[in-house]
């Protein structure tokens, strides 16, 4: 490619070279003199004039030569974007000066040195880079350039294609809920059942086993005489707390002693 005027080659896409400020820039600092760009551009550029290489070649060289400790605010970020927008209306509308077959290359080195300023917002950051990939993609202005542009211009491409990577994964893990966790309360109840309650012991029943069947004793009453029921048994013999009695079982082998009441009794 032509040098221009002032002796720019087109590999400068992404790290523009610094030049030697004049005796009136050297006393302004970084900020300032990118106002100063800023001014000089808009007034350059106005119709009828129109915006030509050098401008976008100062534009690149003062942001890029900004001095660390200086702050670039919200306002001069948005004058910033304001004025990489018009540069890029003018690039597809074509109307713009490209007497020294720069522009192209100014232009995508612009784009390179802005969308890696982190004063600009990431939506207005994303923007930036959607221009990029507009003009690597149509790749019509590079047309003729040198082996150093093309690789340049493809280095930009593969910076492009990891930062559109990572904005998908990181949109992913935005938008997807992390998965409710498991409720352990199941678990821990079955860990921390109850033991079963014992069941209650058996009535003993009648049966015909060889050991004693210990009945259960009814409560003392007063009799009525001989033959007294009480509580399913059958009293024998005379009423009276001091004389022997013997309780008879109904149901099963009548008159036979089951139990001896009284203070007396035999054997």
């Amino acid at each position: 490619l032509a040098q221009a005027s002032e002796g720019r080659t087109c590999s400068r896409l992404c790290r523009p070279q610094s030049r030697t400020p004049g005796a009136a820039e050297k006393a302004l600092p970084s900020a300032m003199y990118l106002t100063q760009v800023l001014n000089d551009i808009r007034k350059e550029s106005a119709p009828p004039n129109t915006l030509h290489a050098e401008h976008l070649f100062k534009l690149n060289e003062a942001v890029f030569n900004l001095a660390e400790e200086e702050m670039v605010d919200a306002k001069m970020a948005s004058k910033l974007f304001i004025a990489v927008q018009k540069i890029r209306t003018a690039y597809t509308s074509g109307k713009y000066d490209n007497t020294d077959s720069n522009f192209f290359y100014d232009y995508l080195a612009l784009l390179g040195t802005m969308q890696n300023q982190h004063f600009f917002s990431q939506s207005q950051t994303e923007k930036m880079l959607s221009w990029i990939k507009e003009i690597v993609d149509d790749g019509s202005g590079g047309k003729g350039g040198d082996a150093a542009s093309a690789a340049e211009i493809n280095e930009l491409k593969k910076k492009l294609a990891t930062y559109e990577k990572t904005a998908k994964s990181l949109a992913q893990l935005g938008g997807d809920s992390a998965p409710a966790p498991k409720s352990k309360a199941k678990g821990k109840a079955k860990a921390q059942a109850a033991p079963p309650m014992p069941e209650p012991p058996a009535k003993k029943g009648k049966g015909k086993g060889k050991g004693k069947v210990v009945e259960e004793e009814p409560p003392k009453g007063k009799g009525k005489g001989k033959g007294d029921w009480w509580g399913g048994w059958m009293w024998q013999g005379a009423s009276g707390p001091d004389l022997p009695r013997e309780r008879i079982r109904e149901t099963k082998f009548k008159g036979e002693v089951v139990e001896w009441r009284g203070t007396y009794g035999w054997g």
